[in-house]
């Protein structure tokens, strides 16, 4: 039923069946009654859109497949006291394999939040260390100088999150603390579609103490330059996609992933700088440009002209590594850093043993 964008139900309800509201695709939220005992095999997968989820303290069951792919959530609040466990897919991402015919999962990128005391309940029942986070407590939303965060009140970080306010804006600064209430939250995450499609935003600075930048959160956003902060580990699918404008982009050594189509098309893209010492594998449409066909009536991939700087001693590794290859240029510069420059102690190190950047035994360091 795709036209469905919201669902209430009530109280009293106290099972929801197998495949209910699969593929609903614009359900946004959704708060599961108390009273549910029993929600069903893919009651809610594949529901693109949903961000946030409430779960009922009087939960006994939750399905294979349950939340499977519901990739756009940003927060589950949880009130079991004592939780089960479930099947590691109930919450996971999940990705079609052509060469396997079968689905690959993945850990989802949303926060779970649960009742004070109970997180070691939660870690140590399966399923539902699927998150990329768990926190203890309850979520809450504050405005504070322009810019929305959700936080729990008994932690001691913030996520920048979606406001419809922000289609007026022309910068954004997000500071790497907020305070709230009286208390001090560092701001640790960009949420999801944070600021998807404000076309009017030219400038971002991104704070030190950031960690997580969410799916979509700069989609289509009309930067021309762009410096991600060291300490930042993971960047979201279409993160930055559709910003034509970007000629310059600064990647951290801190990075541990990005996500498919994160910085597409780039087609104005002139250089990137790379502190990454060692580089792991990205989807070639991260960095390749992308163009369309009238013919195919498809989009098709090209190199890119852009330059890609990497720290002296590391292009080698850069070559092997798949997605990175799609820069027509790959140089070493100081400005990436220098990893022949690093000085490692001897002393103490009898029994070591000493491995280069490619990975082959050498014997003196």
């Amino acid at each position: 039923c795709y036209n469905i964008t919201s669902v209430s139900l009530p109280k009293g309800l106290e099972r929801i069946g197998d495949y209910a509201f699969t593929n609903d695709f614009y359900i946004s939220s959704l708060a599961i009654p108390d009273g549910v005992e029993h929600i069903g095999k893919e009651a809610f997968a594949f529901i693109n859109q949903i961000t946030s989820l409430e779960l009922p303290s009087t939960l006994k069951y939750i399905g294979e497949d349950a939340f499977r792919s519901t990739k756009n959530l940003v927060s589950v609040i949880s009130r079991i006291k004592n939780p089960f466990a479930i099947s590691d897919n109930v919450f996971a991402n999940s990705t079609w394999n052509d060469e396997t015919q079968l689905y690959d999962y993945s850990p989802i990128q949303a926060t779970l939040y649960v009742p004070v005391g109970t997180k070691s309940k939660y870690m140590a029942q399966q399923g539902w260390t699927w998150f990329a986070a768990i926190e203890e407590g309850e979520l809450r939303e504050a405005m504070v100088h322009g810019l929305k965060y959700a936080y729990n009140p008994e932690g001691s970080t913030a996520t920048v999150i979606k406001d419809d306010s922000y289609k007026k804006l022309s910068s954004v600064n997000i500071p790497a603390s907020v305070n709230i209430n009286g208390k001090s939250f560092r701001v640790t995450a960009i949420g999801k579609s944070a600021f998807m499609s404000c076309y009017n935003i030219t400038s971002v600075s991104l704070p030190k103490g950031l960690e997580r930048i969410g799916d979509d959160a700069f989609f289509s956003v009309n930067l021309s330059s762009l410096v991600i902060p060291d300490g930042v580990e993971h960047i979201g699918e279409e993160a930055f996609a559709y910003a034509y404008n970007m000629t310059s982009l600064e990647l951290p050594s801190s990075l541990k992933s990005i996500g498919e189509g994160a910085f597409r098309p780039n087609r104005n893209l002139v250089s990137v700088i790379s502190h990454i010492i060692f580089p792991f594998d990205v989807c070639d449409d991260v960095f390749a440009k992308e163009s369309w066909s009238d013919a195919t009536q498809q989009s098709y991939y090209s190199t890119n002209e852009a330059t890609l700087y990497v720290p002296i001693g590391t292009k080698n590794q850069y070559t092997l590594r798949q997605g990175w290859t799609w820069f027509t240029v790959i140089e070493e510069s100081e400005r990436a850093g220098n990893v022949s420059a690093i000085n490692i102690s001897t002393t103490n190190c009898k029994n070591a043993s000493f491995y280069n950047l490619q990975g082959l035994r050498i014997t003196n360091p």
